[in-house]
C-alpha cells in the first residue's frame, strides 16, 4: 500500500507527502502564504479493476486522479519526469512495473504544480500473476501417464482473472477472483491433439502460462479366452467376455444402444454376453466402450445360439456276440445330450443315404450287407432355444 515520505517545500511553496492507502485520496496540507498558491495538488486513486487493481499490501497496477485549482504540471515518478497539459484535472493511468517508470516494488510518485508546489506519494507493485492448478476428479480431468484426455483448470488471482488465451484462441472472463476452465480436450476453447499452451491474463495483464499435452487414446477391448468366460463357434460367439482397459479410466459401455454405466477405472469387465444379457441380441451386436473423456472403441461381434451338446453314440445289434452282419437289427445308443433333445436318424450303405432307413433301428436284410459294407448313422438332436447337432457312428459289416 502507499506509506508516507516526506520532502523539502520551496520558499513560499508546499511540499505535501501523503500515504495513499486503496479508495483513499490524497489531500495536501494547506500553508498560508500572502499572494501566492501555496496548496499542493490531491491525488486520488481511480477505483475499477480496469484501472486499478489491489493485491496484498501493494497493487498489480494503480491509476490517479490529479487535481490543482492552480493546474497540474507534471509527474516525476521514481525521477522519471512526465510532463502534462497544465490543466486543473489531469490523469496518470495504468502504472505498473515497466510503465512510466515504475518498478516492481517501491515506488514514489511526486505530482507538482505550475507554482512548483508537490504532493509525493509512495505505492508499491508487485506482479503476481494468476494461480492455475488442476482439477482432481473423474468428472473434470482424466490423467493418461503423463498426458490429459481431459483437464479442468481453478483459476485464481487476487486482483481477478481477467481471460484466457488457449493456443491463441481468447476467452474472455467475468473478472472474478475465482474462475474456472473445464473440461479442456481437442477441439474444446481451441484446444487441439498434442502439445498445448494455456495463457492466463489477470485485469492487470499479469500472465502465468502452463503447458500440457492433450491425448485421444480410446480404450483397448479384448476377448478373455478363460474357460467359462467365452464360448465361441468359429468366427461368431455363443457367449463373449470382455475386459477393458484405458489409463484415463473406463466409463460406460453402450451395447445395441443399452448403456451401462461402469465405476470409473483403469481396468473393467463386461462378462457372460449372451443373447438377453446387457442388450445383447441374437446375430449382429455392437458394443461402443467409452472412456470418461469421451473417447471411444466399438466393436462389433454376432451371437449364435448354443448348440445342443451330443454324447458319442453306439450301435448295438440283436444278433448274438453282437454281430454285424445280414439279419441283424442294429439299434443306435445316442448316449447323455444336453438339453434332451429331439432326435431324427438317417442311415447310409457305403457313404449313400438309404431313403426309408430313417429311425433309431434299421435291419440289414437280404443279399445288400455282405462282409465288409460300412454301415453309418447319422443323429441329429434338436432343442428349442438350441442349435442341433449331427453325430455320425459307422461300422462294417462281417461274413
Amino acid at each position: 500500500m502507499v506509506n508516507p515520505a516526506r520532502s523539502l517545500s520551496k520558499p513560499l511553496r508546499v511540499a505535501t507527502t501523503l500515504a495513499l492507502a486503496l479508495g483513499l485520496t490524497a489531500l495536501p496540507t494547506v500553508a498560508q502564504a500572502d499572494g501566492a498558491d501555496v496548496t499542493a495538488p490531491s491525488v486520488t486513486t481511480v477505483s475499477g479493476t480496469s484501472y486499478t487493481v489491489p493485491s496484498g499490501s501493494g497493487y498489480e497496477k494503480i491509476s490517479f486522479k490529479l487535481y490543482d485549482a492552480g493546474k497540474v504540471d507534471k509527474v516525476v515518478l521514481n525521477g522519471v519526469e512526465r510532463d502534462l497539459a497544465n490543466n486543473v484535472w489531469s490523469d496518470l493511468n495504468f502504472v505498473k512495473p515497466g510503465t512510466f517508470g515504475a518498478v516492481l516494488g517501491h515506488n514514489t510518485l511526486e505530482v507538482f504544480d505550475v507554482a512548483g508546489n508537490v504532493t509525493t506519494v509512495d505505492f508499491v507493485l508487485n506482479t503476481k500473476a494468476p494461480t492455475v492448478t488442476v482439477k482432481d476428479g473423474d468428472n473434470f480431468t482424466a490423467r493418461d501417464g503423463e498426458t490429459y484426455e481431459k483437464v479442468s483448470f481453478s483459476l485464481f488471482d487476487a486482483g481477478k482473472v481477467d481471460k484466457v488465451v488457449l493456443n491463441g484462441v481468447v476467452k474472455d472472463l467475468a473478472d472474478n477472483v475465482w474462475s474456472d476452465l473445464n473440461f479442456v480436450k481437442p477441439g474444446a476453447f481451441g484446444a487441439v491433439l498434442g502439445e498445448n499452451t494455456l495463457e492466463v491474463f489477470d485485469v492487470a495483464g499479469n500472465v502465468t502460462s502452463v503447458n500440457f499435452v492433450l491425448s485421444a487414446t480410446a480404450p483397448t477391448v479384448t476377448v478373455k479366452d478363460t474357460e467359462g468366460y467365452t464360448i465361441t463357434d468359429g468366427d461368431d460367439f455363443e457367449m463373449v467376455s470382455f475386459k477393458l482397459f484405458d489409463a484415463g479410466k473406463v466409463d460406460k459401455v453402450v451395447l445395441n444402444g443399452v448403456v451401462k454405466d461402469l465405476s470409473n477405472n483403469a481396468w473393467s469387465d463386461l462378462n457372460f454376453v449372451k443373447p438377453g444379457v446387457f442388450g445383447a441380441v441374437l446375430g449382429d451386436n455392437t458394443l461402443e466402450v467409452f472412456d470418461i473423456s469421451g473417447n471411444k472403441t466399438t466393436v462389433n461381434f454376432t451371437l449364435v445360439l448354443p448348440r445342443v451338446t451330443a454324447d458319442t453314440l453306439g450301435i448295438t445289434s440283436s444278433l448274438p456276440r453282437g454281430w454285424i452282419k445280414q439279419g441283424a437289427t442294429l439299434t443306435v445308443d445316442e448316449g447323455t445330450w444336453s438339453p434332451t433333445p429331439q432326435f431324427s436318424y438317417q442311415w447310409f450303405r457305403d457313404g449313400v443315404a438309404i431313403e426309408w432307413a430313417t429311425g433309431q433301428s434299421f435291419k440289414l436284410a437280404g443279399a445288400r450287407f455282405p462282409e465288409g459294407v460300412v454301415i453309418t448313422v447319422e443323429v441329429t438332436g434338436s432343442a428349442e432355444g438350441h442349435r442341433p447337432t449331427t453325430v455320425t457312428h459307422s461300422v462294417t459289416t462281417v461274413r
